[in-house]
């Protein structure tokens, strides 16, 4: 059993949607890194504000909507370097034909998944953008904006999931009979 991921099929492919998907997942990779670092930036100075007595009203609600642009903008490079979390226990034991197969299908379940996720993130952010929805809190944020980081990052993910369909499909082709 191999501990170290396996190369992501679409890694090896060319053509110009395989560097779109690439570019926008690393684009969307950076931007979860910026993110954490002003996040850390953010603790930082709420850490000292209090210690002044002068705690921020603001910090934890920007960071905590910056986690989750952190957790779902590296999704779609996370997966274009096989590291997500992954169960093979069952799937190993079988030929190589057939796994592929079996991930194909997999795949083509999880991609189903996330594209009903950003069909219904759009008809979320559509409503509050239609509404004007505004965070309770006293900073107030639109709710657009948080609501528009995780489609943008699920759509990446999803441009991923369909170059993974696509290398595998290819991959299956080439094999011999």
């Amino acid at each position: 059993m191999k501990l170290e991921a396996e190369e992501a099929p679409e890694a090896s492919e060319q053509g110009f949607f395989f560097k779109l998907v690439n570019g926008i997942s690393r684009l969307g990779a950076y931007l979860g890194g910026a993110m954490l670092i002003v996040i850390t930036a953010i603790v930082t100075y709420d850490v000292f504000a209090r210690f002044l007595g002068h705690p921020t009203d603001w910090a934890t609600e920007v960071a905590g909507y910056m986690v989750i642009g952190v957790a779902v903008l590296g999704a779609a490079e996370t997966l274009r370097h096989n590291e997500h979390f992954a169960m093979h226990l069952v799937v190993d034991l079988l030929r190589p034909r057939t796994r592929r197969w079996i991930g194909l299908a997999v795949w083509c379940l999880v991609t189903l998944l996330i594209a009903g996720l950003c069909w219904g993130l759009l008809a979320l952010v559509d409503n509050s953008l239609q509404f004007g929805l505004r965070s309770s809190t006293i900073v107030g944020v639109p709710l657009a904006v948080p609501q528009l980081v995780l489609l943008l990052g699920f759509v990446a993910l999803l441009f991923a999931l369909v170059a993974r369909i696509v290398a595998l499909i290819h991959r299956i082709r080439q094999e011999p009979r």
